[in-house]
Order: structure tokens, then C-alpha cells, then sequence
């Protein structure tokens, strides 16, 4: 009996399934590294409301504030 070979562009069941795993893999690995990212700037987002929220009552019980020169 002659076995069927694949056609040109068809794909083997086994090595879609691989591709299908790898690119899940991909996605886990960067939902995971944006995830990270966002919980680091999240963090540094509080630490700044924080600072700033000191520096206002500082400002509110008359303290003084230097002015920084505008960097672009």
C-alpha cells in the first residue's frame, strides 16, 4: 500500500500542535513581561504620590519650593 505524502503547504498535525505550543509558550513569556512592567511602574507610580503628597503638606505648612530649571 503507498503511504500519502503531504502536500505542498499542508502542515503535519504534530508539528502545527508544536507551533501552536511554542507561540502559547511566547504569549505566557510576554503577558508575563508586560504584566512585570506594569507592576514596577504601578509601584513607582505610589512611591511618586507619596513624594508628592509629602511635598504639598510641606508647601501647605509654609514651606518653600526652588524652582528647577526646564529641561526638554
Amino acid at each position: 500500500m503507498r503511504q500519502s505524502r503531504p502536500q505542498l503547504g499542508a502542515s503535519n498535525p504534530a508539528t502545527l500542535r508544536s507551533q501552536h505550543a511554542a507561540e502559547q509558550r511566547e504569549a505566557r513569556a510576554t503577558i508575563a513581561a508586560y504584566a512585570n512592567r506594569i507592576q514596577t511602574l504601578s509601584l513607582r507610580n505610589a512611591e511618586l504620590e507619596a513624594e508628592n503628597a509629602t511635598l504639598r503638606e510641606a508647601l501647605r505648612q509654609g514651606g518653600t519650593v526652588a524652582s528647577l530649571p526646564v529641561t526638554r
